[in-house]
């Protein structure tokens, strides 16, 4: 660290009224997981069921609750709150009052697209998914406001309207899609610099694509009309492609996160126009992330495990099942850092592995 003092989280035993730190974990199912510890006595009852913030995409939700495990954690280890003026807000960050979707997408909305896009690969195949883009053709300003300002209900009346027509041609009704600021025209300060990428099921094995790109087209540009208020010209605004190498990286390059880019977002369109949501999915997807992402005592002890071995052989890559691993740490005082947790990603086997010995445990 430097020549300074980094303070690593114990995984000791003491008695029974002492304090102890106890793993708090979460694998999601591409492999990402997140890693903390928190205070608990011997004498505690088993781990309480994982705490679930009241939104599940606030910026606290990163592992639903684990980054509120770090802080509390950290808060409880050391009183430094008169040292750390940098906690304090900023005046001008005061006076706007905070709502979902302004810091662009949240990190449990990013690894609900991650794991959406690997299940679905995973299940029905790269060569059978498709990857379409959505643009806003060029309008009147006032007319991109408009549709702006209708974002939401664009993005959900085009899932539905995607999910009734893949039915339709006997496909499965799993989408999940991430909006997106376009850089060109967001630098030209133009309103319509929204637009969508989307990840789904295009086709049965050894067939032809359900969807052709003109049904896209039509689709979208019939949307946009209906916010309008008026028929639209033909005109190009999709792109669809099949997934040649990941899908989840496809949808991870394009996620808007930048807290920046929405800021400039706002000056043109005013902070009441930025989307509460970038990201979206069908519930088929949405269950399917949360069927497969492992957490839990039992699954936490594990994973502190792992991390252990992986540092006890000397932090290599790729090594002891971790793709790869970062501590999280805090910057206590001048001299004293405060390792609070990890977050990295575990390689497919040893998350099976993971899951196999838990169902083993359990019944046994």
């Amino acid at each position: 660290m430097g020549g300074f003092t980094l303070s690593i989280p114990g995984r000791e035993r003491g008695s029974k009224s002492a304090r102890v730190k106890v793993p708090c974990g979460r694998v999601w199912p591409n492999g990402e997981f997140g890693l903390s510890y928190h205070n608990r006595t011997e004498e505690q009852d088993r781990l309480p069921s994982r705490q679930r913030s009241e939104s599940p995409d606030s910026a606290w939700a990163v592992t639903d609750g684990v980054y509120w495990h770090l802080l509390k954690s950290w808060i409880e280890a050391v009183a430094v709150w008169d040292f750390l003026p940098w906690l304090v807000k900023s005046p001008k960050s005061a006076q706007r009052p905070e709502t979902y979707g302004r810091q662009g997408i949240t990190a449990y909305g990013q690894k609900m697209v991650r794991s959406g896009a690997y299940l679905l690969q995973e299940k029905y195949g790269k060569d059978r998914l498709s990857f379409l883009t959505l643009t806003v053709p060029q309008y009147s300003y006032e007319e991109q406001c408009q549709i702006a300002g209708r974002w939401a209900y664009l993005v959900k009346t085009l899932l539905q309207t995607l999910r009734r027509r893949l039915l339709r041609a006997g496909l499965p009704a799993s989408i999940v899609l991430v909006t997106e600021l376009q850089p060109k025209r967001l630098e030209g300060r133009e309103p319509g610099c929204l637009h969508i990428h989307a990840v789904l099921v295009g086709r049965h094995r050894a067939s032809a694509w359900a969807l052709s790109p003109k049904d896209y087209r039509a689709l979208w540009l019939g949307l946009l009309s209906g916010v309008l208020g008026r028929t639209v010209p033909d005109a190009p605004c999709e792109n669809v492609q099949r997934v040649e190498k990941d899908a989840s990286q496809y949808l991870s390059k394009y996620m808007s996160k930048g807290v920046a880019s929405v800021a400039d977002y706002a000056e043109i369109n005013g902070w009441g126009m930025v989307p509460r949501q970038w990201w979206s999915a069908t519930a088929s997807v949405k269950n399917a992330v949360k069927k497969y992402t492992i957490s839990g005592s039992l699954a936490s002890s594990m994973l502190d495990q792992i991390v252990e071995n992986w540092q006890k052989n000397g932090y290599v890559p790729h090594s002891e099942g971790v793709d790869f691993c970062r501590p999280i740490t805090i910057r206590a005082t001048k001299y004293q850092d405060y390792l609070i947790g990890f977050f990295g990603k575990i390689d497919r086997e040893t998350y099976w592995d993971i899951r196999g010995l838990m169902g083993v445990l359990k019944s046994a």
